[in-house]
């Protein structure tokens, strides 16, 4: 059964073996929100660990802008384009798909990151976290092509790059969007985290992969505030658990234009 213990004993298995759990935490759909995203502000501030938020550039408001551009230890990993469906019906959702963008996605995906370059100078990371995590094959070779650094999508990895950019995703899920897109639990969201675990201690997925904590902040109540807080606090507490910040995720805070 996950449960809190199950988490403790997991990092005492990677501290007996003198190894440390690499954590980092991202945030998504920022841009429109002020209310919602300040509650997660306020909460991260008491919690005092790195956060990525990644945010949708059409959706920028100047109240949003200024609530993460005023607040310390936040990178800014960019969130599609508008975050709007271009698969036409032929399948689940996507943003991100060659076949059904305009011949113009190049530009658009420039266009966009330079509102964040803008709005963010110092704080954006050129990462690209795909709205629904989703993206085409085709698309990864255009992000590579102009400019971009990483990727960030759902699941283990399967390889540490793809198209030379860097990957890290996410593997806990705090929303159940099949049920009314509300908190998972606190029994699926550690079972998440501990398969995550093991998996990378026994070495079936890649070990060096930072284990990713997803939340939606839009949707958040307060289950999902109350296990985000216990959750960051419990690794955080831990000698074996690490909270790492994008930079340190992907390696480096900018990469020069194309």
């Amino acid at each position: 059964m996950a449960d809190w213990k199950a988490l403790t004993q997991e990092l005492d298995t990677w501290a007996q073996l003198g190894q440390t759990a690499t954590f980092w935490w991202r945030d998504d759909d920022a841009g429109a929100d002020a209310r919602k995203l300040e509650e997660l502000l306020h909460l991260r501030q008491g919690l005092g660990v790195p956060l990525a938020m990644a945010v949708v550039p059409d959706w920028l408001v100047p109240d949003v802008t200024a609530l993460i551009a005023g607040t310390g230890d936040i990178h800014v990993l960019q969130h599609g384009v508008a975050h709007a469906d271009h698969s036409g019906g032929r399948g689940r959702r996507m943003e991100l798909c060659g076949a059904a963008l305009p011949s113009g996605l190049r530009q658009a995906l420039i266009r966009s990151r330079n509102v964040l370059r803008t709005s963010f100078p110092s704080s954006l990371i050129e990462v690209m976290v795909p709205p629904w995590n989703r993206i085409d094959e085709a698309v990864l070779s255009i992000l590579a092509g102009s400019g971009f650094l990483g990727l960030s999508t759902l699941g283990p990895r399967c390889a540490a790059h793809r198209h030379g950019l860097v990957v890290n995703n996410v593997h806990i899920d705090i929303i159940d969007w099949k049920a009314g897109r509300r908190f998972a639990g606190v029994e699926a969201c550690l079972d998440a985290s501990l398969r995550h675990l093991e998996s990378r201690r026994r070495g079936v997925v890649d070990t060096s992969e930072a284990t990713g904590l997803m939340t939606h902040h839009l949707v958040h109540d307060a289950a999902c505030h109350a296990f985000i807080s216990r959750f960051v606090h419990t690794v955080a507490r831990h000698p074996a658990g690490r909270w790492l910040s994008a930079a340190m995720v992907f390696g480096a805070a900018r990469r020069a234009e194309p």
